[in-house]
């Protein structure tokens, strides 16, 4: 499925929660599959936000959570993400991938400040990684992706709130 709306200024929406045809289905994910016990879960919030929140445990070698979702994006003639969002003063990673089958993924990480903000990041910018290792390979240059997610990872037991209100890319 894809998800686009173009407004005056060349931006393309891909994600947002206050339009049902721009929600797409969002699937989270922890450290469980590697006997790690951090939990998560999303849901959506009565001001049309998704919420991503939840507990970072390192017991049991653990120390992630992350959301994702498939969706088809042309990023032909774009340069950059725009994430609209409201952290809690931690650090995240949003990822993406060309094709949601690579093992790989392209990594962009921020810190929140806890305060809504607009986190803008060019597309060259995402770096290849593979289960938190950086690997040989060049930036993202692709003309297309089929995944993003966010994911929490920062080596601490913590718990985590990151309200996201809207995704775009310009």
């Amino acid at each position: 499925m894809v998800y686009t709306s173009t407004n005056a200024q060349n931006t393309q929406v891909i994600v947002d929660f206050t339009d049902s045809h721009k929600t797409p289905s969002w699937e989270v994910f922890s450290d469980g599959v590697m006997g790690g016990v951090s939990e998560s879960v999303f849901t959506k919030d009565a001001e049309g936000s998704g919420i991503f929140s939840g507990h970072v445990s390192t017991d049991n070698n653990g120390g992630f959570a992350g959301v994702r979702c498939r969706l088809n994006v042309d990023l032909t003639l774009r340069k950059r993400f725009v994430l609209h969002l409201t952290g809690d003063s931690k650090s995240y990673q949003f990822r993406i991938k060309h094709k949601s089958s690579d093992a790989h993924s392209y990594v962009y990480a921020f810190e929140t400040s806890g305060e809504k903000e607009r986190v803008v990041i060019d597309i060259d910018a995402f770096v290849p990684r593979y289960r938190g290792r950086d690997i040989d390979r060049p930036n993202f240059n692709d003309a297309s992706l089929e995944e993003i997610c966010f994911l929490i990872g920062n080596k601490v037991d913590e718990d985590y709130r990151l309200q996201i209100h809207k995704i775009e890319i310009e």
